[in-house]
């Protein structure tokens, strides 16, 4: 269905090989920690795209997106978010229906024969898209895509992606003029260097300080989107 309304998700593991995750992991002889680059997680830069959900985002990790490609028609406009480098590709799955995901084998696997292409990692689309099932079309509507089922669980201790989750709540809700707001007042550094100033703490409480406020985010991401549900109705 998203391929039908221009977000086409293609099958395989996105590769980019210029934005690699580091890992830190033990190393095969069991004597010491290596650093692996991986590119099947990506740590991607907003590539100055100018949009009111990524203007207070720095950048956003992925981990084992899908690529995807978007295509725009008359009744909609789809703007990629997220881009990766051009030095990107697909590994497509073995015989068996596996890929390789282990670090260790991924710094040995092969790319000189596969083309390498710039994939979506986030796009938002506007405008009225068709029924799959009937000729008939939806009222102006607002849709987010990332081709990623796991990133925002495992970003959630990220102050990025927590920023993004918000301000696409508001997007889809209508409510684009908080966005905005949001920005302007929003600042991580504001917040840490209030927490690296708080008088008579030590390291090990200011780092429980920080991340008890965090995780008390989720919830608040959670709350504004039952609150703004509520008002809707």
């Amino acid at each position: 269905m998203l391929d039908y309304w221009g977000f086409e998700i293609q099958d395989g593991l996105l590769i980019d090989l210029e934005n690699k995750a580091e890992l830190a992991m033990q190393n095969l002889e069991d004597d010491g920690i290596e650093t692996i680059d991986y590119a099947l997680w990506q740590k991607i830069e907003k590539n100055n795209i100018e949009n009111p959900l990524i203007d207070a985002v720095k950048s956003l990790d992925f981990f084992w997106p899908s690529p995807m490609k978007i295509q725009s028609s008359e009744n909609r406009k789809i703007q990629a978010l997220f881009l990766t480098s051009e030095h990107s590709l697909v590994q497509d799955a073995d015989e068996e229906g596996f890929f390789v995901t282990d670090p260790f084998a991924l710094a040995s696997y092969r790319y000189e024969n596969q083309l390498r292409e710039q994939f979506v990692l986030a796009a938002l689309g506007e405008g009225s898209f068709p029924g799959y099932y009937s000729s008939g079309k939806s009222k102006p509507t607002h849709l987010i895509v990332v081709p990623d089922e796991v990133c925002i669980s495992n970003a959630m201790g990220n102050i990025d992606f927590l920023t993004f989750v918000t301000n696409c709540l508001l997007y889809v809700t209508g409510d684009e003029s908080l966005i905005g707001l949001k920005n302007k007042t929003q600042a991580e550094s504001y917040f840490i260097a209030d927490i690296e100033r708080m008088p008579g703490k030590t390291r090990l409480e200011k780092t429980a300080s920080f991340y008890a406020v965090l995780g008390l985010f989720p919830f608040a991401v959670i709350g504004l989107g039952i609150f703004i549900y509520r008002k809707k109705r």
